[in-house]
């Protein structure tokens, strides 16, 4: 990782193991990290979202965003990066949660979780359902900062990576569409 990158990374996960290391806080921010765990939420939302369209189009934006993401973050981004976890780096810091086995950057939690985010805010169109998940998506993101499994860098990439991923599977899928029509 770039020194300044790691610099900031670092003093941020102190900040977190000194000022956020409350058991309070750890416990509510374990419950939600489940909240995605296996990408459910992001599934549940994803169901939701191919309900009210039975729009094969949305189906495939949906599917296909999920899959590559999948590939590109946990098949291809952590094995090549390998970037070991926070607490693996820092022995003082206390953990509230089980330790992950896979590498650290990007997140998985955060990719999956930035999925389900840009797929809510495109396809659900109830606003109180729509902001509920997008809360949800970005709390589950924030708390594999605050449990100490994530550095900032992992989180915001792998955000930031599902994002793209969205914007680029549905450009295709619709650029395709509109040259067959």
């Amino acid at each position: 990782m770039i020194p300044f990158i790691q610099t900031i990374d670092l003093r941020i996960i102190l900040f977190i193991e000194k000022h956020l290391n409350h058991e309070s806080i750890q416990v509510f921010f374990s419950l939600i990290t489940k909240l995605n765990d296996y990408g459910l939420l992001t599934i549940l939302a994803v169901l939701l979202i191919i309900n009210l369209y039975k729009d094969s189009q949305v189906t495939k934006i949906c599917l296909y965003s999920i899959l590559i993401s999948l590939i590109i973050v946990q098949l291809l981004g952590k094995n090549i990066i390998q970037r070991p976890r926070p607490f693996e780096i820092l022995s003082q810091l206390t953990l509230w949660i089980e330790k992950p086995t896979t590498y650290s950057f990007p997140s998985g939690h955060a990719s999956i979780s930035g999925i389900g985010f840009m797929l809510s805010y495109l396809y659900l169109n109830e606003k109180i359902i729509k902001f509920t998940f997008m809360a949800l998506f970005i709390l589950v993101t924030v708390s594999r900062l605050v449990l100490k499994v994530h550095f900032f860098s992992d989180i915001f990439f792998g955000f930031f990576i599902a994002i793209i991923i969205v914007l680029m599977v549905q450009y295709i899928i619709l650029k395709r569409l509109s040259k067959e029509a």
